[in-house]
């Protein structure tokens, strides 16, 4: 793998659009029963950073273009916290430092790591290569039987990310397709969503001491198993079933309040995975994207047609792969003269882009090759019992839900704006949505 790497139009906008109040960075945390050994934890992670060049780099400038530039993996180390602080999340600067921080608290018979990812870096699937590697080569030092188990990575695809396997001839075929997309820009740039509740904090203050705020469900086995089957009796997905209830408990939440406008708005923002079969070997990196989910207040009186809609819409999406419409949009935008400075300006826009995040990682480390205990995965003489999946929040885009399924339950997480909702508000939040999911899935 050759460094510098010039960023992608993707991985420019992430890195544009990040800021002091607002880090571009997710989360992922896990909790193991055990403890680790320490020394074969951080050999470990060394290990797992090798593989995946983009999280061990940083970014330099050259002739007004951004550029990854190697640094040694050594610079992102496991630190370790005392037993009550909580787990350090300070903005990431990229031109300072690599986009990967891991932190570890031990909690009475529980060890919690901590993953911190800049976005420019990868996405939330490539934050759990990194993840898995970690624990497939952990396991592997700690038993000293047989040699870690690592999925095949060819550092080489880098070069090929941002492309999405797309030839000119194939992009040409897919032209009539986006002319679809353009039509939901057109819709994105007319529409103005609205926050979940005013906003009126200065986009420049810095991030809260509590950073990242969350709270969090985990669904048990039965209502897990209703959920999917209740998807198959609408012939729609978990996803859309998800996206359904969430507008509800949107709806739920502002009309309490006394804020719902037959007017508004309310959007959700929905990453897409852009990996194709090709992208296999790719090491970490960022191949996702955005399409946006609009709808009005009286558009939610209706559960089944709203179902109905949001399934026909994600159809859409999918046949004419209109996931691709953002990046693409970048990508021309930054071709013509001056396009970083009109994507600077495009990120410091005061406006609402989303009332909401939903991100969906599905069953993220199912095909690992590791032993289980009671269907969770065994890490050596550890277990990891659970964990937990916070997407970045943006300004006036307040609320961020992660959600994905392990060990047969789902676990729904909300990363929330403690500068705009309180602690009370954010729990009100998911209490008005686990019990629209719970309710789908006794269906």
């Amino acid at each position: 793998m050759t460094f510098p790497l010039p960023l992608v139009p993707f991985e420019e906008y992430m890195l544009v659009d990040d800021r002091p109040a607002y880090p571009m960075s997710f989360f992922l945390k896990l909790i193991f029963s055990g403890e680790f050994d320490r020394v074969l934890l951080d050999a470990a992670l060394r290990t797992a950073i090798e593989r995946h060049p983009l999280l061990s780099a940083r970014v330099g400038a050259k002739k007004n273009r951004f550029e990854w530039v190697q640094v040694p993996s050594e610079e992102v180390a496991v630190r370790w916290m005392p037993d009550e602080t909580p787990l350090p999340a300070t903005p990431i600067d990229l031109f300072a430092e690599p986009g990967l921080r891991v932190s570890a608290r031990r909690c009475g018979e529980e060890t919690k790591l901590g993953f911190q990812f800049h976005h420019s870096c990868c996405d939330a699937m490539g934050g759990l290569q990194l993840v898995e590697d970690l624990m497939v080569g952990y396991a592997a030092s700690e038993n000293r039987t047989e040699p870690a188990s690592f999925s095949s990575i060819d550092k080489k695809r880098l070069l090929g990310r941002g492309r999405f396997g797309l030839t000119p001839w194939k992009l040409l075929r897919l032209a009539p397709k986006q002319a679809k997309g353009l039509l939901g820009v057109r819709q994105f740039l007319m529409r103005q969503a609205v926050p979940l509740l005013p906003v009126e904090i200065e986009s420049k203050a810095k991030v809260p001491d509590s950073f990242p705020s969350s709270c969090g469900h985990q669904f048990s086995e039965a209502e897990t198993a209703g959920l999917l089957s209740a998807a198959r009796r609408a012939g729609a997905t978990v996803n859309d079933l998800l996206a359904r209830d969430l507008f509800l408990a949107l709806g739920d939440f502002r009309s309490t309040r006394r804020l719902t406008e037959k007017n508004d708005w309310l959007r959700l923002s929905v990453p897409i995975n852009l990996r194709g079969a090709n992208d296999n070997q790719l090491s970490a990196a960022n191949v996702v994207s955005m399409v946006f989910l609009d709808r009005q207040p009286a558009d939610l009186h209706h559960r089944k047609a709203l179902l109905e809609s949001i399934g026909q819409e994600m159809q859409l999406i999918k046949a004419n792969r209109l996931g691709l419409t953002f990046p693409l949009s970048l990508w021309f935008a930054r071709s013509l003269p001056g396009g970083s400075s009109r994507l600077r300006g495009i990120c410091n826009t005061q406006t609402c882009r989303g009332t909401v995040v939903l991100s969906n990682l599905g069953r993220p480390l199912l095909d690992m090759p590791m032993p289980r205990r009671n269907g969770k995965i065994a890490v050596g003489k550890m277990t990891l019992e659970r964990m937990e999946f916070l997407p970045p929040i943006r300004p006036k885009t307040v609320v961020a839900f992660g959600v994905f399924t392990y060990a047969g339950r789902l676990q729904v997480d909300l990363h929330f704006d403690r500068r705009v909702l309180s602690g009370a508000e954010g729990e009100g939040l998911l209490g008005d949505f686990v019990p629209r999911i719970r309710e789908t899935a006794s269906l």
